[in-house]
């Protein structure tokens, strides 16, 4: 799943922690500028975080029209890895089978790659 991060200047280790919980690209925006707020989704972009104590609130507005506009899910919280993977999570589950093969495997139990997706979420979670 592609994501894009709206909001933060150092998103190094959220950016590892939503790598780790199965994200395939990470995007980025500081949401500071004024010009920010002009700025369109990529159109790979299938899940929007917006870090809310780190954003413009032009750019805050921006961005959550054209998420709601192109039905992609948004996630709202403060810079905190613990929020976020756990935010992340929440949304993986709820996402169609056919989008998050993961939760709707029949060999999720026993399947090394479910196991490493939770072992990570637990291991940011703690």
């Amino acid at each position: 799943m592609s994501i894009m991060i709206i909001g933060g200047d150092d998103i190094q280790m959220v950016k590892s922690v939503l790598l780790d919980l199965g994200a395939t690209k990470v995007n980025h925006i500081a949401g500071r500028k004024n010009s920010d707020s002009f700025r369109e989704l990529p159109c790979d972009t299938r899940c929007v975080i917006m870090l809310t104590n780190f954003i413009n609130h032009n750019a805050m507005k921006a961005f959550k029209k054209q998420a709601k506009s192109r039905d992609i899910p948004l996630i709202c919280v403060k810079k905190c890895i613990h929020s976020i993977a756990s935010e992340y999570t929440k949304l993986c589950e709820q996402l169609q089978p056919t989008q998050n093969p993961c939760v709707a495997c029949h060999q999720n139990d026993q399947c090394k790659t479910a196991q490493e997706l939770r072992n990570a979420t637990i291991e940011y979670m703690i």
